[in-house]
């Protein structure tokens, strides 16, 4: 299959989005994150920022990886395809469980730069292990044993998504993935996890890969138009201004996370129906603006396309460290923010260069 350059640009942003994400948490933003210069801080504008991250970010990444999944497995036959996600997944997630996760830990509760080894191997005794961010590469391992599941059982006959929804039929999608995941965060809320995995944003997660994965065959995500776009853009507009009423007046008492209360309700819907709007903008926009074919532009984007998931793998150590060595500086959180997240950009890309000349890395990541 050739390289879309759009979509490698989507994932670009996605895993510098997600960088962000993480270090806006560490300055006061929502969510949970191995270090945070201030405990229990908060900040509106990152809290905004996370809350708006949150809706479309990871749902994009599934619909991406569903779409990509079917890819492969259409290039390929069960036992390569296997052996390919073995390596892609297995290996990456098992890494950051037993090594990289407790190594971002001691950089996060180390007392001293000096300290940090011993730290680190005190966490390694306490069995501090975890896939942290790669929680996301743990579900996929799931996601892809039912996709295979899927297709075994429909004699590959499962259909293919040809073409966008009207606005009708879409909205009511979306209207009852809002519902399912009020109902699942009555038991369980936003920010409990089962299995490592946060269900209460898992209703749109599992709709998304499936319309990727079905989608795959037609191009579907590379044909969205902006007449199709135009009419999720105002309903987005519309929810983005909800959403400043409540930052600002609120609905009334009870959680935003879950529960049987109007905040729970309204977030719940919102989450949808607002991203909706992002997500086809972005799949259209980096299509009809970001799809180079011009040769440097294009080298670029194969540079950090091809380093995207490593930049992923590698971002939270290097985040945390750079975050504990902000700490020291008086500067607003906002700046710290972007100089954080930049820097571990562009330090993870460099790392993955260099581990993409070590012989097979390449087919891990």
């Amino acid at each position: 299959m050739q390289r879309n350059p759009g979509i490698d640009n989507i994932r670009i942003f996605l895993i510098a989005l997600v960088i962000i994400h993480h270090a806006a948490i560490a300055y006061g933003g929502s969510g949970g994150w191995y270090w945070r210069e201030i405990a229990d801080s908060s900040n509106t504008w990152l809290v905004a920022l996370n809350c708006i991250d949150q809706s479309f970010f990871m749902g994009l990444f599934f619909l991406l990886s569903g779409y990509y999944t079917k890819a492969s497995l259409g290039r390929k036959s069960l036992g390569p395809f296997l052996l390919d996600r073995g390596l892609r997944l297995g290996v990456p997630l098992v890494l950051f469980f037993f090594l990289l996760n407790p190594l971002t830990i001691a950089l996060a509760i180390s007392p001293t730069l000096s300290t940090i080894g011993e730290t680190f191997g005190r966490c390694l005794r306490d069995h501090n292990f975890g896939p942290g961010p790669l929680w996301f590469v743990w579900t996929l391992i799931l996601m892809t044993a039912l996709s295979l599941i899927a297709e075994f059982l429909s004699r590959h006959r499962l259909p293919t998504i040809k073409s966008l929804p009207t606005f009708s039929p879409l909205l009511a999608i979306l209207l009852a993935i809002g519902a399912i995941s009020f109902c699942i965060r009555l038991w369980v809320p936003v920010g409990k996890n089962v299995l490592w995995m946060q269900l209460g944003y898992f209703a749109p997660y599992i709709f998304l890969y499936a319309v990727g994965f079905l989608s795959f065959e037609s191009r579907l995500l590379e044909r969205i138009s902006l007449r199709q776009c135009l009419p999720w853009f105002g309903l987005s507009s519309f929810a983005l201004i909800t959403l400043a009423y409540v930052f600002t007046f609120g609905l009334g008492k009870g959680s935003f996370h879950g529960g049987w209360n109007v905040n729970a309700l309204y977030y719940a819907f919102w989450d949808p129906l607002f991203s909706c709007g992002v997500i086809l903008g972005l799949l259209w926009g980096f299509q009809a603006y970001w799809n180079h074919r011009d040769p440097k532009a294009l080298w670029l984007s194969k540079f950090f396309a091809r380093r995207s998931y490593a930049i992923f793998i590698l971002h939270a150590p290097v985040l945390v460290a750079l975050s504990r060595t902000l700490h020291s500086f008086t500067l607003p959180p906002e700046l710290k923010l972007l100089i954080a997240a930049s820097a571990s950009f562009i330090i993870c890309s460099l790392i993955a260069s260099l581990l993409l000349k070590i012989p097979g890395v390449a087919k891990v990541i």
